[in-house]
């Protein structure tokens, strides 16, 4: 899952350091290359992933640890940007879009699966506004991606999006 990797990523960080990464970009094996200036790292759902801003265009992409296929550190170093840390604070997962802004979301779940929701929290801003001994209600705050899509179809009629 990219755990190699992490100990070098994180002494890459710390350092502002530049990395020069071989990636595959696809399940394909389609490689690519690039220099990256590593901002922070990321876990979800047991997979780790790093937010880097590409050289050759400034743009601040995510790179899944298990598709690089080596990376080296260069003699090299670079600033980030402002507000870096707080990248993923709206996010579910790791994808952010800059086009998209957070929505309010009103989720009402069957008991059982709320139960689950109230304990492995689907998001920071997550709160729960109703419980009764059948369901239970909560407002999350965030960017309505992809990855939060599908991880509300996984719950099926277990829940109810109510806004």
């Amino acid at each position: 899952m990219g755990t190699q990797h992490l100990s070098q990523m994180i002494a890459a960080i710390k350092n502002r350091q530049i990395i020069h990464l071989i990636y595959n970009k696809d399940w394909e094996n389609d490689q690519s290359e690039c220099e990256l200036l590593p901002l922070l790292l990321k876990e979800f759902k047991g997979r780790w992933y790093v937010l880097a801003k590409r050289l050759s265009d400034a743009k601040i992409r995510t790179y899944s640890l298990d598709r690089v296929v080596s990376f080296s550190l260069l003699n090299k170093h670079g600033t980030p940007p402002e507000g870096v840390a707080h990248y993923f604070d709206n996010c579910f997962g790791i994808f952010s879009k800059d086009t998209l802004q957070p929505e309010e979301v009103v989720l009402r779940f069957t008991k059982e699966a709320g139960k689950f929701v109230k304990e492995a929290m689907l998001h920071a801003s997550q709160e729960i506004i109703s419980e009764t001994d059948k369901e239970i209600s909560i407002r999350l705050h965030l960017l309505v991606t992809l990855d939060f899509i599908m991880e509300l179809l996984s719950y099926g009629e277990s829940l109810e999006v109510i806004a």
